[in-house]
Formats: structure tokens, sequence, C-alpha cells
């Protein structure tokens, strides 16, 4: 789903739907300080759907729902993905009163949309390139991998973890297992990259 328009005008339908959500029962801003890029929502458990954290992510022209993670299961399935999906155009986009328009689609943003072009081309280079049974352990994968972290770090392109590890899972056809394991791995890398940086 992505709603697109103005910048002044995405800024104020942001501000109205953010107000929207804090009074809306079982529904609440996350605040991310290192997901700057993004709009984290929390929902919680009701008796139709899962507790879940809806991403949105933002730039001049658009905000658009980027992953929708469970909160008490590994993962959903389609039609749990779809009906979160669908209750939160219910409360929140349907009936905004800016002149937006709304791509309602169910198919995943592309990770050129989140990463610079230059990070993207590294972990779609690293991924289509890498042994997908054994992950980053090859001392080849592991260098394109760590190039893929680096760049990825230096840009201040910061992928959430969970939303790195579905696409690798649904767009690049690796193992849940090993996705997992790559972007635990990767939030890992961030967060010492960071601190070596801050000289602690």
């Amino acid at each position: 789903m992505e709603i697109v328009g103005q910048s002044g005008i995405l800024d104020s339908y942001k501000n109205w739907m953010k107000e929207l959500i804090e009074r809306t029962q079982g529904w609440d801003i996350d605040q991310r300080e290192e997901l700057k890029d993004f709009i984290v929502i929390k929902k919680d458990k009701s008796p139709s759907s899962l507790k879940a954290t809806l991403f949105l992510y933002l730039n001049d022209s658009k905000i658009a729902v980027t992953n929708i993670i469970p909160s008490d299961q590994r993962e959903l399935n389609y039609d749990e993905y779809n009906f979160i999906l669908d209750e939160f155009y219910r409360l929140f986009v349907i009936n905004n009163p800016f002149n937006l328009r709304i791509d309602y689609s169910n198919e995943n943003i592309l990770i050129q949309d989140i990463l610079t072009k230059e990070v993207s081309d590294r972990l779609i280079q690293f991924s289509r390139l890498a042994n997908k049974s054994t992950g980053s352990s090859h001392p080849l994968d592991k260098k394109r991998w760590n190039d893929f972290v680096i760049r990825s770090f230096k840009a201040n392109k910061i992928i959430d973890p969970q939303m790195l590890s579905r696409w690798l899972i649904e767009e690049e056809t690796w193992e849940y297992s090993i996705a997992s394991e790559l972007a635990i791995d990767y939030e890992k890398a961030i967060s010492l990259l960071a601190q070596y940086e801050e000289g602690d």
C-alpha cells in the first residue's frame, strides 16, 4: 500500500494519522530513533486479528507500508497479513481529509526504495552469488556481506532486520533459518559499527 502526494500534504496526513492512531484503542506509535525514515506502528491483539508491528516507509512523495511483523508467532500467513493491512487501511487511510492518491497493493516495496542504489546493489550481489545453504560462511560470501553492511552503515540507510529477513525469504528464496541468522548478524554488526564510531 502506498499513499502518494506532495511533501507538505504528506506531512499533514502523517500528523493527522499519528494523532488518530494515538486516540484509537489497541494502536500506538512506536518511536524508534534508529529508523528515522519509518513510522513504526504497534497493533494489539484483537478478537479478529493478531498483535503485530507495521512499518511505514517515508520519503518526499509517498508513505508506504513495507512490512507487517507478528509479535506472538514466527510469521504471518497471506490472509493474516492482508487482514491487518485492510484494518489499517479502513481505520487510518480511507477516510483521510487530504487529496492523496492511494495505491492499494499487497506487493512489497522494492529494496531499492529503502536503501540507496549503491547499498541495495551490494545486498543483491551478495544474495545472488552466495551459497544459500551456508549464508555468509564462505570467505567470498563474507566479504560481499560485510561490504553491504559497511556501505549500509556509512550511507545511514539502515534496514529493519525483520524487513531484511522477509526480503531475503520472499524475494530471494532464502530458507527462513538462514535469512533470520543473516538479519541478526546485520543488526549486531550495525550496532557494533555505531558503538565504534561513537568511540565508546
